[in-house]
């Protein structure tokens, strides 16, 4: 996955990345509301028991985040918006802050609802430095999570800085 996930092999292998991403990103069980809080980028023990797809997806997801996908833009969006693909999209959510597009921001802003991903999506809003975002990111300043309380905080000041 290294080997294809640096910016000087361009867009080349998105397409297949992205059919790689839709075969093996499994529909996965709810977190618990506790991992969700706690939590960003680690996989839960019992996700991992549901062998290594979703390790791979997760992947490839992270691929998608870092290689040019020019041209594949909608493609992204739709997986995003795929809640069946669930915490495996968590990496192609946060990669959304690279499009500085009115859908991928819409797109952020809808998944702050998504508790897979929306840790993610604060990220993208905050890395699109979205103005749109800030009264959202205000609410969830007194979201019960810890985890998410401090990432909008963060946002927050990213966007206004």
């Amino acid at each position: 996955m290294r080997c294809i996930s640096v910016p000087w092999v361009g867009n080349s292998a998105t397409a297949e990345l992205i059919e790689e991403f839709k075969k093996h990103a499994p529909i996965l069980p709810k977190p618990s509301v506790q991992w969700v809080a706690n939590q960003l980028r680690d996989i839960p023990e019992e996700e991992n028991k549901l062998g290594p797809y979703f390790s791979l997806a997760w992947a490839i997801g992270n691929a998608l985040s870092i290689v040019d996908v020019k041209g594949f833009e909608k493609q992204i969006i739709e997986l995003c918006r795929n809640r069946k693909y669930g915490l495996a999209r968590q990496m192609l959510v946060m990669g959304l802050g690279r499009f500085h597009s009115i859908d991928a921001e819409e797109t952020a802003l809808d998944l702050l609802s998504d508790e897979d991903v929306t840790l993610h999506a604060i990220d993208a809003l905050a890395k699109m430095k979205s103005k749109r975002a800030l009264f959202e990111l205000e609410r969830l300043m007194k979201d019960k999570r810890a985890a998410v309380r401090k990432q909008a905080r963060k946002a927050i000041t990213k966007i206004m800085g």
